[in-house]
């Protein structure tokens, strides 16, 4: 995977805290969740990028750090943003701010 973030300029930070971290349920419904979710950050450091120059650097973070009795996974990105008014539809199944055939 880090391949492909340098392919595209994009600086990939990892934070894992402290290890390990345990947590219960479905691997691949996580693996999938979190590949979403850097897929989701890399499409909006790209769009930013293309709107804002050669001078933009495009970054994505992810981070894993304990909350109290919470296990957390961050991932993290300096791309276009979600408008607010859109940010109470994140959860609905399907939703997408990308337009038709980019996502």
């Amino acid at each position: 995977m880090g391949t492909q973030y340098e392919n595209h300029q994009v600086t990939l930070s990892v934070d894992y805290g402290v290890l390990p971290l345990l947590v219960r349920g479905n691997t691949y419904a996580l693996e999938q969740v979190v590949l979403n979710l850097l897929s989701n950050a890399k499409y909006a450091v790209e769009k930013r990028a293309q709107a804002a120059g050669d001078d933009y650097r495009r970054e994505i973070a992810v981070k894993t750090f304990t909350d109290g009795a919470q296990q957390r996974l961050e991932v993290l990105d300096n791309g276009v943003g979600i408008p607010e008014s859109l940010r109470h539809r994140l959860f609905e199944p399907f939703f997408t701010t990308k337009p038709v055939n980019e996502g």
